[in-house]
């Protein structure tokens, strides 16, 4: 029977795993210092930029309070706050300005001035064209439309200069008559 000495193996099984262990565990050592200091480095370059924006976010809220950007906030604020009365409102203008678009029948005639009038419920226009036959199609146009409960035509006169027409036309929206029962 052959002699086997078994003591050798494990010792050289032994030395090799001791072996690729420190390989291991020098292999996770140089990771865990690389990944330390991309820690480091990510965390300064983070409270860098958190500096900057924290600078650039006083600079420009002390231009806000102490400068000229106050009459644009101010200016800005306005707007919102009248945007949000006139979405309140029951009345869309955007309505109206359908109804004229279809109502619009004569190519030569076109508005220059619109107001609304809304404790009246009136519209009043300033058109322009360039014959007196135009102003006639137009106003009658405006007469048959459901939408319009009374048209009165005002003054017209002549501009030399533009060589156009100026008249103005007084609509009273009709209450019954909505854009969706047309």
């Amino acid at each position: 029977m052959a002699n086997m000495n078994l003591s050798t193996e494990r010792k050289a099984e032994a030395e090799s795993f001791g072996s690729s262990g420190l390989l291991w565990l020098l292999f996770f050592l140089i990771v865990t210092a690389l990944l330390y200091a991309g820690i480091v480095t990510y965390k300064k370059v983070t409270v860098s930029s958190i500096e900057k924006i924290t600078a650039q976010y006083a600079q420009e809220k002390e231009s806000i309070v102490n400068g000229s950007n106050v009459v644009k906030v101010l200016d800005f604020q306005y707007r919102i706050d009248t945007s949000k009365e006139l979405l309140t409102k029951e009345k869309n203008i955007a309505d109206d300005f359908v109804e004229l678009e279809k109502d619009m029948i004569t190519p030569g005639v076109y508005v220059s001035s619109y107001t609304y009038d809304q404790v009246a419920g009136t519209i009043e226009l300033e058109c322009a064209t360039e014959n007196y036959n135009d102003v006639a199609r137009q106003i009658l146009s405006f007469k048959k439309s459901p939408y319009f409960s009374n048209v009165t035509a005002g003054e017209s006169e002549r501009d030399l200069e533009k060589n156009k027409i100026m008249f103005t036309v007084n609509l009273t929206l009709n209450k019954k008559a909505t854009p969706a029962e047309r």
